[in-house]
């Protein structure tokens, strides 16, 4: 299943990997921003199938993009997975947030990056 994923993160390492990872390997259509700002800016003339946010960073950090793109129709309900290297229950509390499906760990592997997000999204493979 071919997915239209927004990706906000500030490391432009990650950015780089998960392209190779989710467009590359996995097929899907991405649509990357180094800040929150851009990303809230671009959101709705996307209409991403589910975004991908980084919790930590600078300025607008994964919390206040949330809260924009929430603010946008088309990104309204759109699920929401974090890809952070946090996962203190600090930083997983807006796992409780609507639309939030759930968080991936950094340093993810790039083989199953894309299965992992179907996964979370309920539309994996059956076993």
């Amino acid at each position: 299943m071919k997915l239209r994923i927004l990706q906000v993160d500030d490391d432009p390492h990650v950015l780089e990997i998960s392209r190779i990872a989710l467009q590359d390997i996995g097929g899907n259509e991405v649509f990357q921003f180094s800040n929150g700002r851009e990303a809230i800016d671009n959101a709705a003339a996307l209409s991403p199938d589910v975004i991908l946010l980084d919790l930590m960073m600078p300025q607008f950090g994964g919390r206040d993009v949330l809260q924009g793109l929430r603010e946008i129709e088309s990104c309204s309900d759109t699920p929401v997975l974090f890809l952070t290297g946090r996962t203190d229950s600090a930083s997983t509390s807006i796992g409780s947030e609507p639309g939030v499906i759930g968080f991936l760990r950094k340093p993810f592997d790039a083989m199953t990056l894309s299965q992992s997000i179907l996964d979370a999204m309920g539309l994996g493979k059956a076993s």
